[in-house]
């Protein structure tokens, strides 16, 4: 029996240090489970709080990289004032592409003028077609024969006249239709983000925001930039007009019309008296030929007087530096006179581009022709759109060998991320003025969301068998799609259109201010500053 028990005992113990076993394994598994839990919620940590500096880093880093873009629009705004003399008598601006740079190592920002759509590092306002005023005929010559793409495009826009800008009329077709248009729209455009800078591929078709634009005004001053004399008010035209600046302004107009002579005030009241609404210019060219006037003193007539009240006219054409096509398309010139345009301005002397006179006296156009265009048309242009770009560039970027940079990843890295703003600068006042501003940086990647979308579109449309759809998917809409560097239309920009009212512009050294901004109709990104 003391046997019986002894082993009843000993399976007794066996039992409870098996239990006892059984929970201390279940303890230490417990804690190696709160432990492994406590690391991961560590590493989380970890991670979270390194993604959340990185994400801190980023932003501020993409937030100087704006800002250094917008004091780049501003300095070059500045600049480009500097030459404001030069630039009412005919000339161009001409800058250094390099603007500034600003930081060091591994903060270097530079920012630079980049080449635009044409190629070009300005391009004036006035040598476009005004979309806004441009007659319905005008704007079909300019087109050409214009595909369905094209004239899809051209009926929207006509549609919802007047436009804001034109680089943002691609809001205005249908999501579907957005890549197909974009060809027409933007053409080849340069790839500013690209590591050789060059056009993304070659077009023959110039884009149409090289073409037309909605942003040129001609201002009414003369080429030393003092007020052009105001006939109406002059030959008292305007003395019971609610605009009308009273007697004192009566008193220096008359002033003013004693550097005329008898015969040219003779016929400056004549065209007074027949003068229309809308006010056309031309009618003072007519009077002063009709008289005898020489052909170099009628432009300088024109280049002094108006028929306009105010400090803005409509659009005037700017023979100097506009495409052929824009040229042949503009009313009152034609294909034979754009060709003879394009052939003589290169030849013109510093004078005869202080006006249009040469039009005559080069015999571009007759005495009647001139006569019937003469008001309409400029020799210079006071709004100038440009692009501004800010990179940060790595540290050793300039140690990189040329020759090792044999790859478009390699020479990418060795540009750095990009800021990208497109503006026009406008000094026909003495302060310049911003009368557009976008954000574009993310051109490229706007571009091939737009292939993307074309792409699907393609794929849908052949499982359905559209004839027209299918043709979408030749080399020659490859080809459309692939030469697209740059959609400023789309959700990734901001127009920035202000009034007429004068503004001095920030100073590019202090930190990136802008004028008060509204929003394009489409959905738009915010412009830091201000």
């Amino acid at each position: 029996m003391s046997r019986h028990m002894s082993r009843r005992m000993s399976r007794h113990m066996s039992k409870r240090m098996q239990q006892r076993e059984n929970h201390h394994g279940f303890v230490l598994l417990a804690v190696l489970v709160v432990v492994a839990a406590a690391i991961l919620v560590a590493t989380g940590g970890i991670f979270a709080a390194r993604a959340t500096t990185m994400n801190a880093r980023a932003a501020a880093s993409e937030q100087q990289l704006r800002d250094a873009a917008l004091d780049g629009v501003a300095m070059a705004a500045d600049r480009i004032a500097s030459h404001r003399r030069e630039i009412l008598r005919g000339a161009s601006p001409t800058l250094d592409t390099a603007l500034f740079t600003r930081g060091e190592g591994l903060s270097r920002i530079e920012v630079t003028l980049e080449a635009l759509a044409s190629g070009e590092f300005f391009e004036s306002e006035s040598a476009k077609l005004d979309f806004n005023t441009a007659s319905d005929a005008a704007l079909d010559s300019l087109g050409g024969e214009a595909s369905d793409e094209q004239a899809l495009l051209a009926d929207a826009m006509r549609a919802a006249r007047p436009l804001a800008s034109i680089d943002g009329a691609i809001a205005l077709v249908g999501e579907a239709d957005r890549a197909r248009v974009l060809a027409s729209l933007l053409g080849s455009l340069r790839n500013s983000n690209a590591p050789d800078g060059a056009a993304s591929r070659d077009g023959a078709t110039p884009a149409l925001i090289t073409l037309l634009t909605a942003h040129a005004r001609e201002a009414l001053i003369d080429n030393d930039g003092g007020p052009r004399l105001d006939l109406l008010n002059a030959f008292g035209a305007g003395e019971n007009d609610a605009e009308s600046q009273g007697a004192v302004a009566s008193t220096r107009s008359l002033a003013a019309l004693r550097a005329f002579d008898d015969t040219e005030i003779t016929a400056l009241e004549q065209a007074v008296k027949e003068a229309q609404d809308p006010a056309d210019d031309s009618a003072i060219a007519r009077e002063l030929l009709s008289r005898g006037v020489s052909d170099t003193r009628v432009g300088e007539v024109l280049a002094a007087c108006t028929l306009h009240v105010g400090e803005l006219a409509p659009a005037r054409l700017d023979v100097v530096r506009a495409d052929e096509r824009v040229l042949a398309a503009y009313e009152g010139l034609g294909a034979d006179a754009a060709s003879r345009i394009i052939d003589l301005r290169d030849t013109l002397d510093q004078q005869e581009r202080q006006g249009v006179s040469w039009l005559l006296t080069r015999r571009v156009l007759t005495t009647e022709e001139f006569g019937m265009v003469a008001g309409r048309l400029t020799h210079r242009s006071t709004a100038w759109r440009i692009r501004v770009a800010a990179r940060l560039v790595p540290d050793n970027s300039d140690a990189l060998d040329a020759a090792e940079l044999t790859t478009d990843s390699s020479k990418e890295l060795a540009r750095g991320p990009l800021a990208l703003f497109d503006a026009i600068v406008d000094v026909s006042t003495t302060s310049p003025r911003l009368v557009y501003l976008r954000d574009v940086t993310l051109l490229d990647t706007a571009r091939s969301l737009a292939r993307v979308a074309a792409e699907t579109s393609t794929s849908k449309s052949v499982e359905k068998d559209d004839p027209l759809l299918e043709a979408a998917q030749s080399s020659e809409f490859d080809d459309a799609q692939e030469s697209q560097s740059a959609t400023e239309n789309l959700s990734t920009t901001m127009d920035f259109v202000p009034d007429l009212q004068p503004a001095t512009l920030p100073n590019p050294l202090d930190a990136a201010r802008t004028p008060t901004r509204s929003r394009s109709k489409a959905t738009g990104r915010d412009v830091p500053g201000g």
